[in-house]
């Protein structure tokens, strides 16, 4: 089974989410025999992910590997990608399945609304209509995307894969206390201020001074207003970061207190899941909590700042909590987003879509 996962985005920077989640669930395909390609339409950087994927580039690396490794389906993520739907004519015989990572939800929806409004009926409804499968990261990323879309086609919930590397290495533990212990709280996120809620993380260092705040990532040109305001008013103890990656991000994790994650809507966050897989225990925002679930061990901090703070002080200051909850977590991630979970779940989904199109296109042809 061949499988193209396409992506293409021209803002795409060293934080990419999405970009990281294709790689690793491409790897757990491969890992079980699946013949698997990713398409960006631009050479690809293992730290960095594509530098741009415009329409060109890709149409040109689609023609160029369909000539010699045509594609049995193809896998398209995020929406709202003009590349895609061309390249969809350009491949229209080949069934299709759709991941949005989060596109539907109310707040992203609002965001540049009309540019939105206007494409989604007029070329992406048709587009996620004719998929023959939609996946959902969460239950509740399916409910959104059936608001969107009301008759939407089968829609699977799939979450992302976890990193292998994490779950394979020993857990988290609080670090050794030093002669002036200040707890960290840190996060993995590109500065997208509205979305990934700096804004929250700084109004919580303003009420917690004795912590300090670090956000790893990088600007990706999205409101970058808010990102200048958000620099000149931010307390000390808050700190932008460059990002991190490799055995430097996986420093960065083991010598925090705790991982937070402010976001107003989200997808399933690979960053979420590389601090649980690692064991590292997690504070987020109710938005973020909505799309886990009841049953994900992770701290939920309410929307007002105050109660917030006084949350997550309490979190911080009791150990033997924050080692439980990362523990959960850990185990949370492994039962649900392990590698081979997610692979035979995929796996399983394009099969039976390759089967009614190979059974749909025998009855037509007996018309």
């Amino acid at each position: 089974m061949r499988i193209w996962h396409v992506y293409a985005s021209n803002r795409l920077g060293p934080v990419n989410g999405v970009v990281q989640s294709i790689h690793q669930l491409a790897a757990a395909q491969r890992a079980i025999g699946m013949d698997v390609h990713e398409l960006h339409g631009t050479d690809d950087d293992p730290h960095h992910g594509p530098a741009s994927g415009t329409g060109r580039g890709l149409l040109r690396e689609a023609a160029a590997l369909e000539a010699i490794a045509p594609p049995d389906l193809i896998h398209l993520h995020e929406l709202f990608r003009p590349p895609h739907l061309r390249l969809r004519r350009q491949l229209r015989r080949t069934p299709y399945v759709v991941t949005t990572h989060g596109a539907t939800a109310a707040p992203n929806l609002a965001r540049y609304r009309w540019r939105k409004a206007a494409y989604g009926r007029g070329v992406e409804r048709r587009l996620v209509r004719g998929a023959d499968a939609l996946v959902a990261l969460t239950i509740q990323e399916r409910r959104d995307l059936y608001a969107w879309l009301p008759h939407a086609p089968e829609i699977r919930v799939i979450p992302n894969v976890a990193d292998p590397t994490l779950l394979a290495l020993p857990s988290w533990h609080p670090p050794a206390p030093d002669p002036h212990p200040r707890p960290t709280v840190v996060s993995l996120a590109r500065w997208d201020v509205r979305h990934k809620g700096l804004d929250r993380i700084s109004e919580l260092a303003t009420r917690l001074p004795s912590v300090s705040f670090a956000v790893h990532g990088a600007p990706c040109g999205n409101e970058p207003a808010a990102l200048e305001g958000l620099r000149a008013a931010a307390p000390a103890n808050f700190s932008l970061v460059p990002a991190v990656h490799g055995e430097a991000k996986i420093g960065a994790m083991r010598a925090a207190s705790v991982f937070i994650l402010m976001s107003r809507w989200e997808g399933l966050a690979m960053a979420l899941l590389e601090a649980m897989a690692l064991g590292l225990p997690c504070a987020v925002s109710e938005e973020v909590a909505a799309t886990l679930g009841h049953a994900a061990p992770v701290i939920r901090l309410p929307a007002d700042a105050d109660q917030a703070a006084t949350a997550l002080a309490a979190f911080i200051a009791d150990e033997p909590r924050r080692r439980a909850t990362g523990r959960a977590g850990r185990k949370w991630v492994r039962s649900m987003a392990a590698p081979e979970v997610i692979a035979a779940q995929t796996e399983e989904l394009y099969r039976s879509v390759l089967t009614s199109t190979a059974s749909d296109r025998r009855s037509r042809a007996r018309r």
